[in-house]
């Protein structure tokens, strides 16, 4: 399945994302995920261009884990809160590589 020309799973709703802005943690699911970056939801306001420290899970398989540096690119509101376009500014081509894989 592909949306606006990248392959994208069926799964992606499985996929955790364990985020830490300085003294916020909180969790999410992906909402787009590629390996360039992930979208996110949160209740949370953070700034455009924050560094964060990610964690992301790939399906039902938790013990798949990808760590990565992340900043923010974008930011959008809405009713339940603000979706984060989030830039991998740090990761490894291994993870890149799991990444790629799940995706395709």
């Amino acid at each position: 399945m592909e949306i606006l020309g990248r392959p994208v799973r069926k799964e992606l709703s499985q996929v955790q994302v364990l985020v830490r802005s300085g003294d916020y943690f909180f969790v999410d699911f992906a909402h787009d995920l590629s390996t360039t970056g992930v979208c996110i939801y949160s209740i949370l306001l953070l700034e455009i261009n924050s560094d964060l420290a990610l964690r992301i899970h790939l399906g039902q398989n938790k013990n798949e884990k990808i760590t990565a540096k992340g900043r923010i690119k974008w930011a959008n509101k809405d009713k339940a809160g603000y979706k984060y376009g989030i830039e991998f500014v740090n990761i490894t081509s291994e993870h890149k590589k799991k990444i790629e894989e799940y995706i395709v």
